[in-house]
């Protein structure tokens, strides 16, 4: 029996090998274009008081494309906050505004790329905005928990969608 189970595995990965994968110089086909989306992308490539996350700048701008040219967002419907702008509450303006513009076909995205944590008080993940200290207070204080998030792009009737690209050291327990 083990014969025939490690022959059936080295024929999928044979099989997984063959694969062709897709070229990633032209946009995906996408089959629902979304010219009524809203997206808010937060990049922090440098923070005020922790380490640089490496190549942030560069994932937003493949992000913007994304929305611009295979979705078919207008330019104007992205917002992007980029290092010193992406503070807490120019964060949470930031989606609270793209959710109030949002139509009812539309969606709202919420693409963030920079330092995470996790909360052990409230069980919620932390996104942590560009004035975050490397301490577990200014941590707690300062993260944008993902509950907050949540609570300001709820509307009844609307779909948001949130991607949190976090890097994540693991200096608190």
């Amino acid at each position: 029996m083990k014969y025939v189970v490690l022959s059936s595995l080295m024929f999928v990965a044979s099989q997984a090998e063959a694969t062709e994968w897709p070229a990633l110089d032209v946009p995906l086909y996408q089959d629902r274009t979304a010219p009524e989306d809203r997206v808010v992308i937060i990049s922090l490539e440098t923070y005020a008081h922790l380490d640089d996350v490496q190549n942030a700048s560069q994932n937003a701008e493949e992000w913007k494309l994304y929305f611009l040219e295979t979705l078919g967002v207008s330019n104007s419907n992205i917002k992007v906050l980029k290092n010193d702008s992406a503070t807490k509450d120019e964060i949470v303006r930031s989606v609270r505004q793209a959710e109030k513009r949002l139509s009812e076909e539309g969606r709202l995205w919420i693409v963030y790329i920079g330092y995470g944590a996790t909360s052990f008080h409230e069980g919620t993940g932390l996104i942590l905005p560009f004035t975050t200290e490397a301490t577990a207070k200014s941590v707690y204080q300062d993260g944008l928990s993902l509950d907050e998030i949540a609570s300001v792009s709820e509307s009844g009737h609307k779909q948001t969608i949130a991607i949190f690209d976090c890097s994540f050291d693991a200096r608190d327990r």
